[in-house]
């Protein structure tokens, strides 16, 4: 579940680290990362930010917002 709550901003290449949101006991955590992993999530990083820049080209601006979340976060889809 923790690969769940990973978010972009929460990596840190240069110190081989990243953080986890809501943890077990619902604590923030830094693992660190494996070496081998630093260069394969970069790449996937870098695909994802290009498969995003390219649904922006084609006008998609919104995402799917789950249950009552669309409700408590009204600016979350651009216009």
């Amino acid at each position: 579940m923790e690969c769940l709550y990973l978010r972009m901003t929460a990596r840190n290449f240069h110190y081989c680290a990243i953080a986890v949101w809501n943890a077990k006991s619902e604590k923030e955590r830094i693992p660190i990362l494996p070496e081998g992993l630093s260069a394969p999530l970069q790449d996937h990083l870098q695909g994802v930010k290009r498969t995003h820049e390219k649904e922006l080209e084609k006008g998609y601006r919104a995402v799917y917002l789950p249950s009552a979340l669309e409700r408590k976060s009204p600016n979350a889809h651009p216009e």
